[in-house]
């Protein structure tokens, strides 16, 4: 495992391994998803191409879990199983929350 790097969101929440384009990403879909705007998909793709923060990955698949649907559910496993790719990274303990609570929202969640 490599060395850490944590930054702050736009709520001042801690990311680990979070370039600018990961952060604005993270920031972009709060206030998308937040405030029910209309360019998600636009993150999701974003998310495909991240190469090192963990929480778009986690935070695509949560978004694709709420559809609630058999595709959703196909690509949020894409995204999770990229997620674990690059948690070796590193994470912090909340992050390491949001993989266990949205992993188990997987196993959870039946189209």
């Amino acid at each position: 495992m490599g060395t850490v790097s944590v930054v702050r969101d736009g709520q001042g929440l801690e990311v680990s391994n979070a370039g600018r384009a990961a952060i604005a990403s993270l920031d972009f879909l709060r206030e998308e998803w937040l405030a029910f705007g209309s360019r998600l998909g636009d993150f999701v793709t974003t998310a495909s191409r991240e190469e090192k923060c963990t929480l778009v990955s986690v935070m695509a698949a949560n978004l694709l879990l709420s559809m609630h649907s058999t595709e959703g559910q196909q690509a949020a496993e894409r995204h999770m199983a990229r997620a674990r790719q690059l948690s070796t990274y590193g994470l912090t303990a909340r992050e390491h929350a949001w993989v266990a609570a949205t992993e188990a929202c997987s196993r959870a969640v039946s189209p």
